[in-house]
């Protein structure tokens, strides 16, 4: 799952690191890898990186090459999904430190959602609460709302991204952040 449109998730230095890895392109020519690399500057598509690929490759299939490079766009953008959602922990917990009096939190966190979008603060949000899913102080209602979110990581990347101030805080936000989906 991207959380932002992203168009290109493999870089040249990704897929120069895959062609040495598995030496691939060990058939073309200088011309022919810079070519390569122009086409996945340009945005081509995984199914066309991975022709260029095999016809310049003696040693894999079309279909090995193809399989190889989705794993490891899918491992990328796992990665960058990962970053972004910390970025947007980082940016909710320092945005309670500085809108929290004691008593009440008065932000609705709407800076962060316009940098980040809706559904990355929305997604780190409900980490937090499944993450904490036994924890009292999260409604139920937004326990159910955060059981409506997925995204395929690692328990331990889930709780390295839940927000780790008070419950209770974050429950608040949520109730606010729920008034605003509409908005977006």
């Amino acid at each position: 799952m991207m959380l932002s449109k992203r168009k290109q998730v493999l870089s040249t230095d990704d897929l120069r690191t895959l062609c040495i890895k598995h030496q691939w392109f060990t058939a073309g020519d200088t011309r022919q890898y810079e070519k390569l690399f122009e086409e996945l500057t340009n945005g081509a598509g995984v199914d066309t990186l991975a022709t260029i690929i095999w016809i310049c490759s003696s040693n894999a299939t079309k279909e090995e090459i193809l399989n190889i490079l989705l794993e490891e766009a899918k491992r990328i953008e796992m990665l960058n999904d990962i970053a972004e959602c910390l970025a947007v922990k980082e940016a909710i917990e320092s945005d309670i430190v500085k809108g929290f009096d004691g008593l009440h939190y008065n932000d609705d966190l709407t800076a962060i959602i316009d940098k980040y979008g809706s559904l990355t603060v929305e997604l780190v949000l409900a980490i937090t609460v499944q993450v904490n899913i036994d924890d009292g102080r999260y409604s139920p209602s937004n326990k159910k709302w955060a059981n409506t979110y997925t995204l395929s990581l690692p328990a331990e990347h889930k709780r390295r991204i839940a927000i780790t101030s008070h419950s209770a805080i974050v429950n608040g936000i949520i109730d606010k952040v729920r008034k605003l989906e509409n908005k977006y």
